[in-house]
């Protein structure tokens, strides 16, 4: 791949914000490249939490139907769990909205179970709050 080539022996800490870059590409053998690289010097979970910061740095319709589209030639239950580790865990709404944006866009039944799982936790949530403060 270029980067790799262009960087040679980097780190991937250097290789990584150009491999972001390139997962915007209009050319899907660039974007498939690019972000099974990322995948590869960074980790599943990495390059998950790269792709959301990015995304949420930038969440034009057309940055997140890119990133997502990336985030489909990554290992997809990994990035799945990651996505869903991160609506939870992370502390700006902002990147917590960008991580369901992303999965939402990603699709596939396992996206699907996990954003229906979590909306129904968020109902309940919410029933049992309402019931607690009527008492």
């Amino acid at each position: 791949m270029f980067t790799i080539q262009r960087f040679g022996p980097a780190s991937s800490a250097a290789v990584t914000p150009q491999l972001v870059v390139e997962l915007s590409d209009d050319n899907p053998g660039i974007v498939r490249a690019a972000a099974s690289t990322l995948e590869k010097v960074t980790s599943v979970r990495a390059a998950t939490k790269c792709i959301c910061v990015a995304a949420a740095k930038n969440p034009s319709e057309d940055t997140m139907q890119a990133l997502s589209s990336a985030l489909r030639y990554m290992t997809r239950d990994a990035v799945v769990e990651e996505l869903e580790e991160q609506m939870s865990s992370m502390k700006s709404q902002r990147q917590q909205e960008t991580a369901r944006t992303l999965l939402a866009e990603m699709g596939g039944t396992a996206a699907l179970r996990k954003l229906s799982a979590r909306s129904s936790s968020a109902d309940r949530y919410a029933t049992l709050a309402a019931q607690a403060g009527e008492e």
